[in-house]
């Protein structure tokens, strides 16, 4: 099954599934699910940073601030507010994603800052069962200045612009040793600046939307 959920605003107001790839090239929909109908419910979300997991939609909830979740076998919504979790601290390529929700061998994860940590990065592990930030782990970077984060394998990656074409992996974090690393692993991303990045631990390949079109990379 694949989903699409990016259309020319930051609203996230709707999310189609189709049945195969062919399906979704030749935008031949399975289901098409409306978070918003005027007079009756808004479950809009805001921002760039959602995943799917197991049939879910996770995203960034637009009000109340909080995690979004929309179950797509049901058709029914909720949402979770992350105490102390700001509004405030967006990536540097886009001024809605301040939670990033991430997915990968280890679970699903979304990353934060707060005013307490004064915008340095915090990634939290989410429990999927009863919906809420069952541990955290606070990072030194600052994330007004990171591009995007993913996970793979329990480990966090950022990413930073280098230049017009060129973006690269400079910061680690292993949430199991707890130990963060500075690196340099460039990679381009083929526009001035992008607004999507996740990686699918289903294929290994990492995701990117550059406000133009899809790329993949291969890990």
């Amino acid at each position: 099954m694949y989903w699409y959920s990016g259309y020319s605003d930051t609203l996230v107001s709707r999310i189609t599934q189709y049945s195969d790839y062919y399906k979704l090239i030749m935008r031949q929909a399975f289901r098409t699910h409306e978070l918003y109908v005027y007079n009756r419910y808004d479950w809009r979300g805001t921002g760039n940073n959602y995943v799917v997991r197991e049939n879910t939609l996770y995203y960034q909830y637009r009000s109340p601030f909080a995690m979004g979740k929309f179950n797509m076998t049901s058709a029914t919504p909720t949402y979770k507010v992350i105490p102390k979790a700001s509004a405030q601290f967006s990536y540097h390529y886009s001024a809605n994603q301040n939670l990033d929700f991430a997915a990968d061998e280890s679970g699903l994860w979304v990353t934060y800052a707060t005013v307490e940590s004064k915008g340095k990065l915090v990634l939290g592990k989410i429990n999927e069962e009863l919906f809420e930030v069952e541990e955290v782990w606070q990072t030194s970077i600052y994330k007004p200045s990171v591009g995007n984060t993913f996970m793979v394998c329990g480990v966090l990656y950022a990413t930073r612009s280098v230049d017009s074409k060129t973006e690269e992996i400079f910061y680690t974090f292993d949430t199991r040793t707890k130990q963060e690393s500075y690196v340099s692993i460039p990679f381009e991303k083929f526009n001035d600046f992008y607004v999507y990045l996740d990686y699918n631990p289903t294929d290994q390949k990492l995701y990117m939307f550059n406000n133009v079109d899809f790329n993949i990379c291969t890990l």
